[in-house]
């Protein structure tokens, strides 16, 4: 009778193997005196299990050093995917070269929330992971020489060192059946048990047959409908996401003989947008939002950037490292008075997770690109250049108008695209002052050829003037209303610049010099006489209230009048005063007046006589 200990020992000996799951290289260990030494030992696990390992430095005058190692053989790293079939590529758009990373070997499922999303998964019948390992195995195994041989006819990793690895994970019990059974007893495939991390949304079947040769094809599977590649078999896998995130999920692959991990990941995108902005700012005005974008996975982002929308710019490609938020800065910038709705949108090209955003710019009236300061004197022509831009991608012609009637210029220009025009404008500084107003430049139209008809018939009035010719419209007449028109539109596009000129005095026609006395009126005549072959409406301007005179007056063809002036001085001193005739129609001229003012003439009293306290 078998005793029950005996019993044991033999049923430990049918189970185990004769693989080896731990190395070491080192045949000799040296330590110095009061010193340390490092011994380098491998451990290769075959399967999920405890191993232990007894490891003897023996010398001959100390006696024996034992130690123990144990080993802990864990789930393994994850596995490569090929590419998936999908049963609708409506549900699962992103293709395999977009979903999957080499790096990091986690599969990437796209979905709509509340679909069903059916997939093949294609997996290889050969786990490449462990045909490594039995290859390192049987590396650490060879002698000096056989690995200089394999070494030299590139043989290290051959399948008949990998098999004869293989074989020794084989208990007493399989090794015999293996070399006793006839071909046609031979499985045909190798059993697997299946288990999911998140079984509430990833379906897999319980069990699978893995087949030991290609032709054959799984048993209890679901038939391809689909060419599955050599060397491989597919499994179904369904995905029913009920709320848009991410759905990360481990499938562990079990058998008597290997062990697999995979990692795939659902990503189901929002439906709404995850946000809404609002831009608002002056045409050719610029505005930007910084819109944050947090990685909360433990991956690196890099995210393609779409934009749809006119007038909204931003960077093409964004990175965010795992954890951190970066700032997407989006800016704003119309040509022109328009609202526009647009849509940013960042693909990540890693799990192909799309994050939405929606955007409506509203261009509102433009602002003046630049004020505009120009000095000049009066009766000297002075020209001012202004660098006019077009932001468009065409090639666009300006109408030119001002509501000052003091400059002229080009009434149409035209610039090239993404460029700008150097515009000359001509100011005719007629009389002084200080002078303030806008010049446009809007898209020309149709109706513009009356207007230039018009221009061109009132420069040909002024042709016997002394001043320049200068636009007949102002701001008012020639702005265009953008809300009425259509937004795609470019006749919309304005753009306006403020002007602010300051007009200084000329010499004087002549210098005055006169003595008056305090507290009396000394009156003078200036000679005016009109040239010209129309009549000017001449307004004149006094220095100083103490002066007296016609406010405005009008000289007829070939007139010649004697303007009176008087002028009443309260105190005494020297003065300069100034006369200003300012013609319609022709340059300011003025006369300096240089008062002496005296005292006045002695008053005598008539003496008075009194008596003393009356």
């Amino acid at each position: 009778m078998i005793c029950k200990q005996t019993l044991l020992h033999v049923l430990a000996a049918i189970k185990s193997t004769f693989i080896r799951e731990f190395f070491c290289t080192t045949r000799t260990l040296h330590l110095e005196m009061k010193k340390t030494s490092n011994l380098e030992l491998f451990f290769l696990p075959f399967d999920m299990l405890t191993r232990y390992c007894i490891i003897v430095l023996s010398n001959k005058q100390i006696g024996e050093l034992i130690y123990i190692a144990e080993g802990k053989g864990m789930i393994p790293l994850p596995s490569g995917f090929l590419p998936v079939n999908s049963s609708t590529s409506h549900d699962y758009s992103s293709s395999p070269e977009e979903v999957f990373n080499e790096e990091e070997p986690v599969l990437y499922l796209k979905c709509k929330p509340r679909h069903i999303l059916d997939v093949d998964l294609i997996l290889p019948l050969t786990n490449e992971a462990k045909e490594k390992a039995l290859a390192f195995a049987a590396q650490q195994q060879m002698s000096e020489l056989e690995y200089r041989r394999r070494l030299i006819t590139g043989t290290l990793e051959s399948s008949s060192i990998r098999v004869a690895i293989a074989l020794l994970g084989l208990t007493r019990v399989e090794t015999c059946t293996l070399f006793n059974i006839s071909k046609l007893k031979t499985p045909k495939s190798i059993l697997y048990t299946t288990e999911l991390s998140l079984p509430e949304y990833f379906y897999i079947p319980n069990e699978i047959y893995i087949p030991q040769k290609p032709v054959n094809k799984a048993k209890g599977l679901k038939p391809p409908n689909k060419t599955v590649p050599d060397g491989c078999f597919s499994v179904p896998l369904k995905f029913v996401p009920l709320t848009p995130g991410r759905y990360p999920c481990k499938i562990l692959l079990t058998s008597r003989y290997d062990v697999r991990l995979y990692y795939i990941e659902g990503v189901v995108d929002h439906e709404c947008p995850e946000a809404r902005f609002k831009f608002e700012t002056p045409a050719f005005g610029t505005l930007t939002q910084n819109i944050p974008i947090n990685n909360k996975t433990k991956n690196k982002w890099k995210c393609q950037v779409t934009i749809e929308g006119e007038y909204f710019f931003g960077p093409t490609i964004v990175s965010v490292e795992p954890g951190e938020t970066v700032l997407y800065p989006l800016t704003f910038k119309p040509l022109l008075e328009c609202e526009i709705m647009g849509k940013l949108i960042l693909q990540n090209e890693i799990d192909g997770m799309a994050h939405i955003f929606e955007m409506k710019g509203i261009g509102k009236k433009p602002v003046a690109l630049e004020h505009i300061i120009v000095n000049c004197q009066v009766g000297m022509l002075e020209d001012k250049t202004i660098m006019v831009p077009n932001h468009t991608k065409t090639m666009v012609t300006y109408k030119v108008s001002s509501d000052l009637p003091i400059v002229w210029g080009d009434p149409h220009i035209t610039i090239d695209p993404d460029s700008v025009f150097p515009y000359i404008l001509h100011i005719n500084p007629r009389k002084r002052g200080i002078f303030k107003g806008k010049i446009l430049f809007s898209i020309k139209s149709g109706q513009d050829d009356d207007s230039e008809k018009d221009l061109d018939q009132n420069e040909d009035e002024d042709e016997d003037q002394d001043i320049v010719p200068f636009f007949q419209k102002s701001l008012s007449e020639l702005s265009y209303k953008i809300h009425e028109k259509d937004l795609d539109d470019d006749s919309n596009l304005q753009v306006w610049y403020y002007l602010e000129i300051h007009i200084h005095p000329g010499k004087p026609v002549d210098v005055i010099e006169m003595k008056c006395i305090a507290m009396e009126s000394t009156c003078f005549e200036i000679p005016l006489c009109n040239s010209k072959e129309k009549i000017l409406h001449v307004e004149v301007e006094l220095s100083n209230p103490a002066l007296s005179g016609l406010k405005e007056f009008e000289l007829h063809p070939q007139e010649c009048i004697d303007y009176a002036v008087c002028y009443s001085p309260a105190s005494t001193g020297c003065r300069d005063e100034s006369v200003v005739f300012q013609p319609d129609k022709a340059l300011e001229y003025w006369y300096l007046l240089k008062f002496t003012v005296e005292l006045p003439k002695t008053t005598t009293m008539p003496e008075i006589h009194c008596d003393l306290g009356k």
